[in-house]
């Protein structure tokens, strides 16, 4: 009808939790701040004509039953790759082994666990070096600060690479990718590691299982457990079969459910259709 404007549909992005869910709200601070958070994302999720798209499954769960939130409010779309970047090369032999993490050197990444399985593991003998690839965030309370990271990449066998442009490369020039986070939004580095053909040991944690599946595309363990971690490790290391089994089940996965061609026709959907 002439005059009558349709009302413009909404879509929400949520790329994550943040550091401000990735640990319990103990301090009044804390349980206020995520309290005002909670009511504004819950009134914009909530409002006519919204949909919010989360980049994993366990996130939209919480959303939905912490916000009561029907099925057609919501959409899971997940974080993608462009598969023709991939940079592939055959893994070397080991020992020795180079592992690497790619990503802000925060303590909500699991950064201090890291450093205490890599120690652990020298300390059995084994020769496993570690790169540390990615800087520190000054405005951000959980990073290190730079001392601390250039005390990371002054610990034997351990490097601290800072920010680079060759990640694909650097993780190419490993054998293993390890990424002991608390929590993630859809963590890019692991399609990075499936298009480079590199088995990954993760946290079984949001984000990471979605791209994971323990024992088929990588090996996923506690968080905050830097035994655990360190065994998972180790395992993958001194396994050249399985190693290699899991990097191809992640690339296959990545090509499969991450590639941009996969996940870019699901968003014009969106737009388009009003559903992926």
């Amino acid at each position: 009808m002439r005059g009558v404007r349709e009302r413009p549909r909404v879509v929400n992005h949520v790329i994550g939790m943040g550091s401000l869910y990735s640990d319990e709200a103990r301090s009044m601070k804390l349980r206020l701040l995520r309290g005002g958070v909670d009511w504004c994302l819950r009134r914009a999720f909530r409002a006519p004509d919204a949909t919010t798209v989360f980049q994993n499954h366990d996130d939209l769960n919480w959303w939905r039953d912490h916000a009561a939130l029907a099925e057609n409010q919501l959409a899971c779309l997940p974080g993608s790759i462009d598969t023709a970047l991939a940079k592939t090369s055959p893994d070397s032999d080991g020992p020795p082994w180079r592992m690497i993490f790619v990503g802000r050197l925060l303590k909500d990444k699991g950064v201090a666990e890291l450093m205490e399985a890599h120690a652990a593991l020298r300390a059995r003998g084994m020769a496993v070096e570690l790169a540390l690839c990615g800087d520190v965030d000054a405005g951000n309370p959980k990073s290190f600060t730079r001392t601390e990271a250039e005390a990371f990449g002054n610990a034997e066998g351990c490097k601290w690479l800072g920010r680079r442009d060759d990640v694909l490369e650097q993780i190419a020039a490993s054998h293993l990718l390890v990424l002991p986070t608390y929590r993630e939004g859809l963590p890019r580095v692991l399609l990075e590691a499936g298009l480079a053909r590199r088995a990954v040991v993760a946290t079984d944690v949001p984000g990471c299982r979605e791209v994971v599946v323990d024992g088929e595309s990588g090996v996923l363990c506690a968080p905050r457990d830097a035994r655990a971690l360190a065994e998972a490790i180790q395992t993958v290391l001194e396994d050249d079969e399985l190693r290699g089994r899991l990097a191809e089940g992640l690339h296959k996965r990545v090509d499969e459910k991450f590639a941009d061609s996969v996940v870019n026709p699901r968003w014009w959907n969106l737009y388009t259709e009003g559903r992926p």
